[in-house]
């Protein structure tokens, strides 16, 4: 009876504990703020750790006590312009507050422009790859700027598309499909990643093989009432036993003192 009765308090325990985690609240506001450092712990116990140093609105990406890039952000806390000094890669970005206008990507050689048309919450874009390639896209977001909906014709005529569902947040993400419509019959539309919540703790399930059920990569995804990433825990498939193996954690740490200007509402 004593064995009976103490199953039945650990069951009121952890039935209290998984209310309280599912009960979880996030904040309805989209503001931005400044990262100040991730660490990351392999596996087998190496770690590295990236500091972000900032002054005003710019940042300076610091790894091993060597800057490796600068980048500029808007009030909103979207990047505008940047430069990755190991490459000489360049990134320039404008904004109206969070809808792209336009990006150009500049490397020693070679640039690559990339403009936006929006009408509401619709954007339209089309550019030629390195490659040659022509691609058109047309897109739908919500007023978060999470993409519910896009579509990708290639010059050469492929095409494919991706629609996302989210709960009723309109932030929290459930599904992604990726549909090819030149696939007639199988495979035509799969769940390439799918999202499972519990409280402020999100499993993401992706790398799809075949089509449907057989996830390679795992992660779980911790945030804090801004929406802000606390931790990142990756796994993969291990072949041998077929089971998730953890790969590695990394931690965020954030200004929650100087935040960007509010976005939305």
């Amino acid at each position: 009876m004593k064995r009976f009765l103490h199953i039945l308090f650990l069951l009121f325990i952890f039935s209290c504990e998984d209310k309280q985690s599912n009960n979880f609240e996030f904040y309805d506001t989209w503001i931005n703020f400044k990262l100040l450092s991730t660490e990351t712990t392999s596996q087998d116990g190496q770690k590295k750790i990236t500091t972000y140093k900032w002054n005003g609105n710019r940042e300076e990406t610091i790894v091993d006590g060597e800057v490796i890039e600068v980048a500029d952000f808007n009030e909103y806390g979207f990047e505008i312009e940047s430069i990755y000094i190991p490459t000489n890669v360049k990134y320039y970005a404008e904004y109206d507050v969070w809808k792209v206008l336009n990006k150009t990507y500049h490397a020693p050689g070679d640039t690559l422009v990339i403009s936006y048309n929006w009408d509401g919450l619709n954007r339209s874009s089309e550019y030629v790859r390195n490659n040659g390639v022509r691609l058109k896209s047309n897109s739908i977001f919500n007023e978060y700027g999470e993409r519910l909906y896009s579509l990708h014709t290639q010059s050469s005529g492929y095409t494919y598309s991706t629609k996302r569902e989210y709960k009723d947040d309109g932030r929290r993400l459930e599904k992604v499909f990726m549909i090819n419509d030149n696939r007639k019959s199988e495979c035509r539309e799969v769940v390439h990643s799918k999202y499972e919540w519990v409280g402020n703790k999100v499993t993401i399930l992706s790398g799809l093989i075949g089509c449907e059920d057989d996830y390679r990569s795992k992660r779980i995804v911790t945030y804090d009432e801004n929406f802000l990433i606390q931790k990142i825990e990756i796994y993969r498939i291990n072949p041998d036993s077929n089971e998730f193996q953890k790969q590695s954690t990394s931690i965020f740490t954030w200004d929650m003192m100087n935040p960007f200007k509010q976005i939305y509402p």
